[in-house]
């Protein structure tokens, strides 16, 4: 009988410390969430000089990719509105949180404090799970030998970022993507090999052996919508034609290890 009530004390001693744990982790000090029904399909999420983190029309799903810097096609469990609906909000905390890089790219403080924050007014519970999964390597067509349009940088990006942060101006560098378009400036090989990924909705690695950061203008053409709904032919040059063209680079079907945000429960936030 000793044994078991000892047991049991224990077990609720450690109850309490991970609750303790769980309030103590650092938190926004003021949040305002409110749904967006503007129905524009622009979507915002940044941050500001005083600590400040702010959304426009931002989806649960990309909240998720920012907390837990995974890609869309990695979290699963997350209910249909994760991705239809929008929220606007604006958090406030006590430090100042670096530029964002990019979807999914957000700093150390700024994933703490955002999964803090989908805890509290999501009332998230979710937990990451290793799954090996059919996905895409990115290797180099000719060892040590990149494409015309691919160069080694003379942009140190995470330099220019941090003095950017510091004299409150635009940081010119790092992977911007638009429709048929992938700009590089100062990033290596595994900010491109995680931006095709999103695109492509599968896991790509980067395979390359290509050291350093690079700078990168890749161009092609998109398939664009057809009058009938669905899509235009098959465009002159498709992403796989201009990545070995312009890149010297090629993606081939393998086996990827990785990890996926499982979500087990998440409600829609109480605006305010």
């Amino acid at each position: 009988m000793r044994t078991t009530i000892w047991l049991w004390l224990s077990m609720v001693v450690l109850g309490v410390a991970a609750t303790v744990a769980a309030q103590d982790s650092p938190r926004f000090d003021v949040v305002s969430i409110k749904p967006n029904r503007s129905g524009d399909p622009l979507i915002r999420l940044d941050t500001e000089p005083g600590g400040r983190f702010i959304t426009v029309n931002a989806p649960l799903r990309s909240l998720l990719r920012l907390a837990y810097g995974v890609e869309d096609f990695e979290i699963v469990g997350a209910p249909d509105w994760a991705r239809s609906e929008g929220f606007d909000i604006i958090a406030v905390g006590r430090q100042e949180l670096p530029l964002l890089e990019g979807p999914g790219r957000g700093s150390a403080p700024l994933r703490t404090l955002l999964q803090a924050l989908l805890r509290d007014r999501f009332s998230l519970t979710a937990h990451v799970e290793a799954r090996e999964a059919a996905g895409l390597a990115l290797v180099a067509q000719q060892p040590n030998r990149p494409g015309p349009r691919l160069t080694q940088s003379q942009i140190d990006c995470a330099a220019l970022i941090a003095r950017a942060r510091s004299d409150a101006g635009a940081a010119t560098c790092g992977f911007r993507m638009s429709p048929g378009s992938i700009v590089l400036e100062g990033v290596p090989m595994t900010t491109l090999a995680s931006g095709l990924g999103g695109l492509l909705g599968r896991r790509v690695v980067d395979r390359t052996a290509l050291t350093g950061n690079f700078d990168l203008q890749l161009h092609w053409d998109p398939p664009m919508p057809s009058p009938d709904g669905g899509l235009t032919p098959t465009p002159a040059v498709s992403l796989f034609t201009a990545l070995g063209d312009q890149a010297g680079l090629r993606l081939i079907e393998t086996q990827v290890q990785g990890t996926v945000l499982v979500v087990d429960a998440v409600s829609r936030p109480t605006p305010n």
